[in-house]
């Protein structure tokens, strides 16, 4: 999966465009939006797609402390070729 865009929409302020990998302060309200693309070739499906909100710890050991996490359903279409 790749990530193609990442935005903060906060209200009453233009959305501001983020680089992936960057840090991101977010703050009761904002709306975190971020678009993604993957490959996929097989039959027609549903499928989660997922994402977390989190603090990246590097010590001992690279872990996530997950803050905030959601999902939503997707529909995939069948795909004989990559998409």
């Amino acid at each position: 999966m790749n990530i193609t865009g990442i935005e903060v929409i906060r209200p009453g302020v233009a959305a501001i465009g983020v680089v992936a990998g960057e840090k991101i302060e977010l703050t009761y309200g904002d709306t975190l939006k971020v678009n993604v693309s993957f490959w996929y070739r097989g039959l027609a499906r549903k499928t989660i797609l997922e994402g977390a909100i989190g603090k990246l710890h590097a010590f001992p050991t690279d872990w996530l402390e997950v803050l905030l996490k959601s999902g939503t359903t997707i529909d995939i279409p069948e795909s004989f070729e990559f998409t």
